[in-house]
C-alpha cells in the first residue's frame, strides 16, 4: 500500500475482523487501488471510489467515479446505497 508494510497489513487486520461479505463499500480518495484490494481481500461484495482523477477499474467487483459523476447519479437516484465508508 501507499503508506508502507507495517501499515497496510495493520488496515488489512482490521478490514478482516469486519463482516464485509455480501457489503457494498464506498472508498473516499484512492488514487491506488491498495484500499480496495485489502476490501477485496477481506471478502467485500463490491466497491466504488470516489476520486478526482479518472480511474479505470476493470475487476468487476471495483467501480470508480468522480465527484461530479457521484452527485449526478445521487441526484438521479442511481447511486447504490453503501453498507461502509472507507478512507485513509
Amino acid at each position: 500500500g501507499t503508506y508502507g508494510v507495517t501499515e497496510t497489513n495493520r488496515v488489512r487486520r482490521a478490514l478482516r475482523e469486519l463482516d464485509l461479505e455480501e457489503k457494498t463499500i464506498l472508498v473516499i480518495g484512492s488514487e491506488r487501488p491498495w484500499l480496495e484490494a485489502c476490501l477485496l481481500e477481506a471478502a467485500a461484495f463490491h466497491i466504488v471510489t470516489i476520486e478526482y482523477a479518472t480511474i479505470t477499474s476493470t475487476h468487476p467487483q471495483v467501480s470508480t467515479l468522480t465527484p461530479s459523476e457521484a452527485r449526478a447519479r445521487w441526484l438521479d437516484g442511481s447511486l447504490p446505497a453503501f453498507d461502509a465508508v472507507v478512507s485513509f
